[in-house]
C-alpha cells in the first residue's frame, strides 16, 4: 500500500514564501505557478473524470541544491487545497515522498496511476548518494521504467523531483527496457510537443561563482 502524503505538507511553504534568489530558482517557481494556473483552470474537468488528459504530461525537476524542490511541491499542494479543493475531495491528486524506489520498481504497482490524475513524486532516488550509483542498481532502473510506462497507460500528469541529474541517462534507459518502443519513442514526441519538460535548479557553488545557468526548457506543459 502506497501512502498518499498530501496531508503531510508544511502549510507554511507557499509560492509567496519561496526564496527564489537565483535565476534557475525563479524559473522553476514561475513554471510551478504556471502549472498551478493550468490545473486550477481545469479543475472541474479533472475532478469529474479520472482519465482527464488526452496524453501523458511529465515534468522532471532536478534540484542540485537539494533544498528547493520540497518547498515548491508543498506550495503547489497547498495552493491546490485552497484554489481547487474539488481536486482534493475527488482524490485526484497524490503526493509520494521518500523511499519510492522499491515500491515503484514493482510492475504490479499500477493503482496510483489508475486512481489519480495528478501524481507528484518528491525526492525520487534521493536515498542514493550520487547519480552513478542510481544507475548501477537494478531497482531504480526498474522503477523509472514502470513509472513512465504507467504514466503512458493512464495519461497521467506526473511531476517528479530529484536531486540527481537523471535526464541524460533516461532516454537510453527507457529505450533499453522498451524494445517495442511503446513509450520511449512517444516520449521523444512528447518532448517536441512540450508535454515532457526538464527543469533544473542549479547549485551556484558548483559553478565557480558564475551565475547559474537557466534551466533547460522544452516548451509549455500547460495544455492537453
Amino acid at each position: 500500500m502506497i501512502e498518499n502524503k498530501i496531508n503531510d505538507v508544511d502549510p507554511n511553504n507557499t509560492f509567496e514564501a519561496f526564496a527564489a534568489v537565483t535565476a534557475s530558482q525563479r524559473a522553476a517557481l514561475a513554471f510551478f505557478q504556471k502549472q498551478l494556473e493550468f490545473l486550477t483552470g481545469n479543475r472541474t474537468r479533472i475532478a469529474e473524470y479520472s482519465n482527464t488528459f488526452s496524453r501523458p504530461q511529465i515534468l522532471l525537476l532536478q534540484d542540485a541544491t537539494g533544498i528547493s524542490a520540497a518547498p515548491l511541491v508543498d506550495g503547489l499542494i497547498n495552493n491546490l487545497k485552497t484554489k481547487a479543493p474539488e481536486l482534493i475531495a475527488a482524490d485526484r491528486v497524490m503526493l509520494l515522498r521518500g523511499g519510492l524506489t522499491q515500491a515503484m520498481a514493482k510492475e504490479e504497482n499500477k493503482e496510483p496511476f489508475k486512481k489519480h490524475s495528478i501524481i507528484v513524486m518528491d525526492g525520487l532516488f534521493d536515498e542514493y548518494s550520487n547519480v552513478s550509483y542510481v544507475w548501477r542498481r537494478p531497482e531504480p532502473a526498474e522503477a523509472i521504467v514502470n513509472i513512465v510506462r504507467n504514466t503512458f497507460r493512464e495519461n497521467t500528469c506526473l511531476i517528479m523531483t530529484t536531486k540527481h541529474d537523471l535526464a541524460p541517462e533516461m532516454g537510453g534507459l527507457l529505450m533499453h527496457h522498451d524494445p517495442a518502443r511503446d513509450f520511449s519513442r512517444p516520449l521523444h514526441q512528447l518532448m517536441k510537443e512540450g508535454f515532457y519538460k526538464v527543469v533544473r535548479i542549479e547549485d551556484e557553488g558548483t559553478q565557480g561563482g558564475n551565475k547559474p545557468r537557466l534551466p533547460l526548457t522544452l516548451g509549455p506543459l500547460n495544455r492537453y
